[in-house]
């Protein structure tokens, strides 16, 4: 039985500094990491949940997060429950990939390369989906030393709750976080 490799996620808002630790981790020749790779499938599983609450109130699938301090306390206990389990169909899937496959090309053009290489469409849930990323990640970053394996994505961090429900204890969860002041001042100079 082959050991588990374990899988960082490392997550942010932009400017925040995560560009800079993704590529050092993806400088190291034991570790397959991926910088925004997938960020159109966290967001279309955040818009699936939202449905399952209330079909009529949802946030569009291309926004990044949003204010869920005092207002989606039902989102947030779905969330907390939630593990990417939820049953995915074809037709979902295809626009799925294809939003990846346009908002990455200009982040992870290699992963994308064999994403289109991937033509099958043959994941039941959102977790097969993901698994199925992870693969590729792997595939296209990694090799036989590769002992970590990983993924950046800014605007996502609220699905580190189902990843660590989905993959447990080989699931490691990064959060970068910076004054927004210093955010604000990095974005005008």
């Amino acid at each position: 039985e082959s050991k588990k490799i374990p899988q960082l996620f490392l997550f942010g808002i932009y400017r925040s500094g995560t560009t800079v630790i993704s590529r050092t981790l993806a400088g190291d020749n034991k570790i397959a990491f991926a910088s925004d790779p997938i960020r159109p499938f966290f967001n279309w599983y955040r818009t699936k949940l939202q449905r399952a609450i209330n079909p009529s109130r949802f946030e569009n699938s291309n926004r990044p997060l949003g204010d869920y301090f005092n207002s989606e306390n039902k989102y947030i206990l779905k969330l907390l429950k939630s593990d990417f389990s939820e049953k995915i169909s074809e037709s979902e899937l295809i626009e799925i990939r294809k939003a990846i496959i346009s908002q990455g090309l200009n982040y992870s053009p290699k992963f994308i390369k064999n994403l289109k290489k991937s033509i099958e469409i043959n994941s039941s849930s959102y977790a097969d989906e993901l698994k199925k990323y992870l693969s590729l990640i792997m595939l296209t970053y990694g090799s036989s030393n590769t002992r970590l394996l990983g993924l950046k994505e800014v605007w996502s961090i609220e699905m580190a709750l189902p990843i660590l429900k989905m993959i447990g204890k080989c699931a490691k969860i990064l959060v970068v976080l910076r004054d927004p002041l210093d955010i604000t001042a990095s974005s005008i100079i």
